[in-house]
């Protein structure tokens, strides 16, 4: 007599969020429609172990997209996708991309309301412009670390190679003071 391991729970090994049907050869398990079979070996062995699939993308509560991003509910999980004309400053980027979304502001270089340096290339970025001294030039703004490439010096070498900055004030290496090591010793040599 074929024994219908079905009929009782013990009597088989699906999931509580499965099906089990009743077959010559044992029993079959499939998960219920709304679950995820995330069986260890889903095809030999389907509806061992089920996981409820849930709609992150239903409600703002339950993902942490920017609201100016699109929310992709995927089987386990979601994805954000920052809007058309916005730009993703997500910290985690690539990991976790659609988080921060900030929307395209002007594009200061096409523009020309910039203030870089006659010589600076502008470069356009998503939340303003930098500026960069091109090569063959050095970066003398006040404050190169936060507003680079406001003034550009070109620079130049006098006949004995001494590197300096067209209209700035030039010292010789004689009129130099000296570096030391803590020594006394200069440890840079002439070539």
């Amino acid at each position: 007599e074929q024994m219908d391991e079905c009929s009782s729970a013990s009597s088989n090994d699906c999931d509580q969020a499965a099906i089990c049907m009743d077959s010559v050869k044992g029993y079959e398990c499939l998960c219920r429609e709304g679950y995820l079979d995330i069986s260890p070996h889903p095809l030999a062995k389907p509806g061992r172990k089920c996981l409820k699939l849930t709609n992150e993308c239903a409600s703002a509560d339950l993902n942490d997209c920017s609201p100016n991003a699109r929310c992709i509910d995927r089987p386990s999980g979601y994805a954000c996708r920052c809007m058309d004309d916005f730009v993703d400053l997500s910290p985690e980027g690539a990991k976790r991309p659609g988080r921060v979304c900030q929307q395209r502001g002007e594009d200061e270089c096409a523009a020309q309301s910039h203030d870089c340096d006659s010589a600076a290339v502008c470069l356009d970025t998503p939340d303003g412009f930098t500026c960069l001294c091109p090569t063959g030039f050095a970066d003398v703004s006040p404050d190169p670390a936060k507003k680079p490439g406001r003034i550009c010096a070109q620079l130049s070498l006098d006949d004995d190679h001494d590197q300096h900055y067209e209209n700035a004030t030039t010292v010789s290496r004689a009129e130099a003071a000296p570096i030391t090591n803590g020594t006394g010793a200069n440890p840079c040599q002439d070539y």
